[in-house]
């Protein structure tokens, strides 16, 4: 996985998307992170990466990852439609 990259990184807290800016260790920077929501009407991203914290942050730190892997091509589509608002 290289810089640019969407993917996805798995903590003990959930599941969350964004595009690789870093990876050193166990500590990974997205820039534009959502989390995945999981509700009736199926799965979607939060505004942001916790309750409390601002919506739609430019870049988030990780610690601690379980693991990180490419994002699917259906959901880096749904994540850049998130993030910019335009459809793909």
């Amino acid at each position: 996985m290289n810089s640019g990259d969407v993917v996805t990184v798995l903590t003990v807290a959930g599941e969350f998307i964004g595009k690789l800016k870093h990876k050193d260790g166990d500590a990974v920077t997205l820039e534009d992170p959502r989390m995945l929501v999981h509700n009736e009407q199926g799965m979607g991203f939060a505004h942001g990466v916790c309750v409390t914290g601002e919506s739609a942050p430019k870049i988030v730190e990780f610690m601690g990852v379980v693991l990180i892997t490419p994002t699917n091509d259906q959901v880096v589509s749904a994540w850049r439609q998130a993030t910019s608002g335009l459809i793909t």
